[in-house]
Protein backbone atom coordinates (compact mmCIF):
# COMPACT_ATOMS: atom_id res chain seq x y z
CA UNK A 1 0.00 0.00 0.00
CA UNK A 2 1.35 3.67 -1.02
CA UNK A 3 1.58 5.83 1.76
CA UNK A 4 -0.55 9.02 1.70
CA UNK A 5 1.57 12.01 0.85
CA UNK A 6 -1.24 14.24 2.45
CA UNK A 7 -0.70 15.78 5.93
CA UNK A 8 -3.12 14.24 7.18
CA UNK A 9 -7.24 14.74 7.96
CA UNK A 10 -6.56 18.58 8.67
CA UNK A 11 -5.74 18.90 5.06
CA UNK A 12 -9.30 17.93 3.82
CA UNK A 13 -11.06 20.83 6.51
CA UNK A 14 -8.40 23.96 6.36
CA UNK A 15 -8.65 25.75 3.70
CA UNK A 16 -9.79 22.79 0.92
CA UNK A 17 -12.75 24.03 -0.22
CA UNK A 18 -12.22 27.35 -2.45
CA UNK A 19 -13.90 28.31 -5.44
CA UNK A 20 -11.87 26.16 -7.95
CA UNK A 21 -12.35 23.16 -5.55
CA UNK A 22 -16.73 23.85 -5.66
CA UNK A 23 -16.06 24.11 -9.50
CA UNK A 24 -14.16 20.48 -9.52
CA UNK A 25 -17.32 19.10 -7.16
CA UNK A 26 -19.70 20.27 -9.67
CA UNK A 27 -17.62 18.52 -12.52
CA UNK A 28 -17.42 15.34 -10.90
CA UNK A 29 -21.24 15.03 -10.03
CA UNK A 30 -22.47 16.50 -13.01
CA UNK A 31 -20.79 13.38 -14.87
CA UNK A 32 -22.67 10.60 -13.11
CA UNK A 33 -25.99 9.58 -13.80
CA UNK A 34 -28.52 9.44 -11.16
CA UNK A 35 -28.77 5.76 -10.25
CA UNK A 36 -25.52 4.49 -11.06
CA UNK A 37 -23.50 2.47 -8.84
CA UNK A 38 -20.45 4.77 -7.49
CA UNK A 39 -17.12 4.15 -6.77
CA UNK A 40 -15.14 7.12 -5.08
CA UNK A 41 -11.71 6.29 -4.68
CA UNK A 42 -10.07 9.44 -1.99
CA UNK A 43 -12.84 10.54 -0.28
CA UNK A 44 -11.22 13.62 0.90
CA UNK A 45 -13.76 15.73 2.61
CA UNK A 46 -16.67 13.83 1.82
CA UNK A 47 -18.69 16.36 0.03
CA UNK A 48 -18.83 14.42 -3.06
CA UNK A 49 -20.05 11.16 -1.65
CA UNK A 50 -22.27 13.54 0.63
CA UNK A 51 -24.46 14.69 -2.36
CA UNK A 52 -24.20 11.93 -4.41
CA UNK A 53 -25.66 9.13 -1.47
CA UNK A 54 -29.16 11.09 -2.53
CA UNK A 55 -29.22 10.20 -6.01
CA UNK A 56 -26.97 6.97 -6.40
CA UNK A 57 -25.40 4.35 -4.55
CA UNK A 58 -22.10 5.06 -3.63
CA UNK A 59 -19.07 3.20 -2.22
CA UNK A 60 -15.77 4.95 -1.00
CA UNK A 61 -12.40 4.30 -0.44
CA UNK A 62 -9.60 5.90 0.69
CA UNK A 63 -6.05 4.89 2.00
CA UNK A 64 -6.55 6.56 4.98
CA UNK A 65 -9.38 5.36 7.89
CA UNK A 66 -9.35 8.46 10.00
CA UNK A 67 -11.10 9.58 7.04
CA UNK A 68 -13.79 7.50 7.04
CA UNK A 69 -14.09 5.37 4.06
CA UNK A 70 -16.54 2.93 3.32
CA UNK A 71 -13.68 0.60 2.25
CA UNK A 72 -10.11 1.44 3.38
CA UNK A 73 -8.36 0.01 0.31
CA UNK A 74 -5.19 1.11 -2.05
CA UNK A 75 -5.67 2.24 -5.69
CA UNK A 76 -3.23 -0.33 -6.79
CA UNK A 77 -5.33 -3.18 -5.48
CA UNK A 78 -8.83 -2.22 -5.60
CA UNK A 79 -10.78 -4.65 -3.34
CA UNK A 80 -13.90 -5.59 -5.19
CA UNK A 81 -14.97 -7.53 -8.83
CA UNK A 82 -14.30 -7.04 -12.25
CA UNK A 83 -16.88 -4.33 -13.50
CA UNK A 84 -18.86 -3.72 -10.24
CA UNK A 85 -19.44 -0.44 -10.76
CA UNK A 86 -21.28 1.41 -13.41
CA UNK A 87 -18.75 3.81 -12.58
CA UNK A 88 -15.49 4.68 -10.74
CA UNK A 89 -14.81 8.24 -9.60
CA UNK A 90 -11.20 8.84 -8.97
CA UNK A 91 -10.55 12.60 -8.54
CA UNK A 92 -7.22 14.37 -7.44
CA UNK A 93 -5.51 11.16 -6.28
CA UNK A 94 -3.11 9.40 -8.81
CA UNK A 95 -0.82 12.42 -8.70
CA UNK A 96 -0.10 11.40 -5.31
CA UNK A 97 1.54 8.24 -6.39
CA UNK A 98 5.07 7.62 -7.74
CA UNK A 99 5.19 7.81 -11.30
CA UNK A 100 6.07 3.73 -12.08
CA UNK A 101 2.73 3.33 -10.38
CA UNK A 102 0.18 5.45 -12.74
CA UNK A 103 -0.61 2.40 -15.27
CA UNK A 104 -1.17 0.40 -12.71
CA UNK A 105 -3.25 1.91 -11.14
CA UNK A 106 -5.18 3.10 -14.00
CA UNK A 107 -5.69 -0.83 -15.01
CA UNK A 108 -7.61 -1.11 -11.29
CA UNK A 109 -9.39 1.14 -11.95
CA UNK A 110 -10.41 0.01 -15.44
CA UNK A 111 -11.04 -3.67 -14.17
CA UNK A 112 -13.92 -2.75 -11.37
CA UNK A 113 -15.93 -0.34 -13.14
CA UNK A 114 -17.65 0.05 -16.42
CA UNK A 115 -16.50 3.60 -17.54
CA UNK A 116 -14.45 6.14 -15.04
CA UNK A 117 -13.87 9.82 -14.37
CA UNK A 118 -10.64 10.79 -13.28
CA UNK A 119 -9.29 14.22 -12.49
CA UNK A 120 -5.81 15.54 -11.79
CA UNK A 121 -5.35 18.88 -10.86
CA UNK A 122 -4.26 21.48 -13.31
Amino acid sequence: MIKNQQTGKQHYFENYDHKARWLSYYYQIREIKKGEKVLEIGIGNGTVADYLRKRSSIVTMDIDKELNPDIVGDVLNIPFENKEFDVVLCAEVLEHLPFEYFEKALKEIRRVGKRAIISLPD
